[in-house]
């Protein structure tokens, strides 16, 4: 089964099964810790359930990778904006 599932519409990263920490609930999740959208499942049951979950969502369309993009667009513009701010900051102490 878990050689069975899919790839994560939005990175392409390997999904992973999770299991919380009761042992009793399980989902499935991009493995990848740099995927901008982190798509999962809700907690099942099974293995079973949460990767038939996983396999049977619906496709992904180009408003979607859209969005994705849009996001990490917005994310890196704000990540310049404080590396810019820290700066002033820094030059405004050594003044």
């Amino acid at each position: 089964m878990l050689n069975e599932l899919k790839l994560c519409p939005f990175c392409g990263g390997e999904a992973k099964v999770w299991m919380n920490r009761d042992g009793e609930h399980y989902r499935v999740a991009c493995g990848n810790i740099y995927c901008d959208m982190s798509p999962s499942t809700d907690w099942c049951k099974s293995v079973a359930s949460a990767a038939g979950i996983w396999n049977n969502r619906s496709q992904v369309t180009e408003c979607d990778e859209a969005k994705a993009i849009g996001r990490r667009e917005a994310i890196d513009a704000f990540e310049t904006f404080l590396l810019e701010l820290k700066g002033e900051r820094d030059a405004e102490t050594q003044d």
